[in-house]
């Protein structure tokens, strides 16, 4: 099952190494839960809990790590072996995962997401707060307007 890229036989057999496929699955539930976790720290950025985004960037960061080390203990060794398809399922698995995993976190925090937790409160605060000034604004500047038809 050999062939050749930019000179280096490819080799396939791979493929039938029990322990690759545990790795897969090893990589398809960590990249999984990379993403669920950079979901949920990209949404606590939008929130108005800063303590809320700290746990969340602590466990997406920690996370992070744990899956680049295992991608790149593998593209390193197929580099040094010059045996480049051995990242094709490892590219696929993480791909597929980590998409996989964004959604599936988003699905569950859209259902969660309350008070200053959910994504845009603090903006939607502010917003508001401008709402009453403007509404105030308004409301003085007609009776003034009010105030000054009575007068003439």
């Amino acid at each position: 099952m050999d062939f050749t890229i930019f000179g280096h036989a490819m080799n396939w057999n791979f493929l039938f190494d029990p322990e690759y496929w545990a790795w897969l699955g090893i990589l398809a539930i960590v990249s999984f839960c990379q993403n669920m976790a950079f979901t949920l720290v990209s949404r606590s950025r939008n929130s108005g809990d800063p303590h809320y985004h700290r746990w969340a960037a602590w466990g997406s960061n920690g996370i992070w790590l744990i899956c680049y080390l295992m991608i790149w203990s593998k593209v390193w060794g197929a580099f040094e072996s010059t045996n480049y398809v051995e990242m094709i399922p490892l590219f696929l698995v993480y791909v597929l995962a980590t998409a996989e995993g964004s959604v599936f976190m988003m699905k569950i925090l859209l259902k969660k997401e309350k008070g200053a937790r959910r994504v845009g409160a603090q903006a939607q605060d502010q917003m508001k707060e401008q709402v009453q000034l403007l509404d105030k604004r308004v409301n003085d500047l007609y009776t003034a307007l009010a105030k000054a038809a009575t007068k003439e």
